[in-house]
């Protein structure tokens, strides 16, 4: 192919290490050039530049950071390593709270029936009360109840296998006014104070006003005369019971019931004073010891025995012209007092 006329003569610039190397051919202007002869040329100025020994030039500035590239695909999971030594045993931790009791559960049946065991001698009947029985190494004996002969506290006494009761001697002694043995007033005393009477300190049944009891049952007249023994008079009346049907709610003595019942530190042999019993307080009248005893003037009080048929002796605190206190008759149906009396 013909090279362009307007083509000139192609002079390479080279460093002075090539500047003696000329181009193996020369091309005049306006003489047609061969390819031939060009490429040699161009082969020839290519060798003679890449032979050329450079001066690299200064460093240039740092660019800016390029963009962040998009984040990779997750790699696949590694192998799992290999387990670790066994680390110590901890320290033993603090005890915990106790929990809350649990239910109860729920009742478990009742056992089997146990056999019945062999008979006993078994203990004797009694025949009356008080009495009580001991093992004399062979059989059950019956003791006597105490002596009811003996007034005040009792001991049993064994003398070579024989059990006895006998009376138990106080030392102590006492005064008309003092504070007896069960914590009531002593009315009177003897033997010097070792024994006497003594009167409840309060009046009884919350000083509550009541009959006497069988107004018209005349069959109670005998009981207690005007001088029997109080005690024995309460005990009449309580095994005694109305018959002509007056006050059949209420069969027994309500007063010698009360006295009865009453008990005081221990003490229980209280009963209902006779007439001559609670006339003790008009022999030894004193203004102090009334005051003491906390019977006030207007009161009156029942004794265990009768006046009359429908009538009971009654200890009123002003009976005198002087205010003394004084023994009267009085109807069974009037609402009294009750004090009761015991022995020392």
């Amino acid at each position: 192919m013909p090279i362009m006329p307007a083509l000139a003569l192609i002079t390479v610039l080279a460093s002075p290490a090539h500047a003696a190397d000329p181009v193996p051919n020369t091309l005049s202007a306006g003489s047609p050039a061969v390819a031939e002869e060009l490429n040699a040329n161009f082969e020839h100025v290519i060798e003679s530049i890449n032979g050329m020994a450079l001066t690299p030039g200064p460093q240039g500035n740092t660019g800016a950071q390029g963009a962040q590239g998009t984040n990779g695909n997750t790699g696949a999971q590694g192998a799992q390593g290999t387990n670790g030594n066994t680390g110590v045993q901890g320290g033993q931790g603090i005890q915990g709270a106790i929990g809350n009791t649990g239910a109860q559960g729920a009742k478990g049946s009742n056992g089997a029936t146990g056999q019945n065991g062999a008979d006993g001698a078994g203990l004797k009947p009694g025949t009356e009360p008080g009495q009580m029985q001991y093992w004399n190494g062979n059989t059950w004996s019956i003791i006597d109840a105490p002596n009811a002969d003996i007034t005040g506290a009792q001991m049993l006494t064994n003398t070579d296998g024989v059990f006895s009761w006998k009376a138990i001697e106080s030392t102590i002694t006492y005064a008309i006014g003092d504070v007896g043995p069960a914590g009531g007033w002593v009315l009177s005393i003897t033997d010097q104070g070792l024994h006497g009477i003594e009167i409840s300190p309060v009046d009884l049944n919350d000083q509550e006003l009541v009959s006497w009891g069988c107004r018209t049952d005349s069959s109670v007249h005998h009981y207690g005369g005007n001088s029997m023994d109080g005690q024995q008079a309460t005990a009449q009346l309580l095994a005694h019971r109305c018959s002509d049907g007056y006050e059949a709610s209420s069969s027994l003595f309500i007063p010698a019931l009360l006295a009865d019942n009453y008990a005081l530190n221990g003490f229980n042999d209280w009963y209902l004073p006779s007439r001559d019993e609670l006339a003790i307080l008009t022999d030894n009248y004193d203004v102090d010891l009334i005051a003491k005893y906390d019977m006030p003037g207007e009161a009156q009080y029942w004794t265990s025995n009768t006046s009359g048929p429908t009538s009971a002796w009654n200890l009123s605190m002003n009976a005198t012209p002087d205010g003394a206190p004084g023994i009267q008759s009085l109807d069974k149906t009037v609402p009294s007092r009750v004090r009761a009396i015991r022995k020392f």
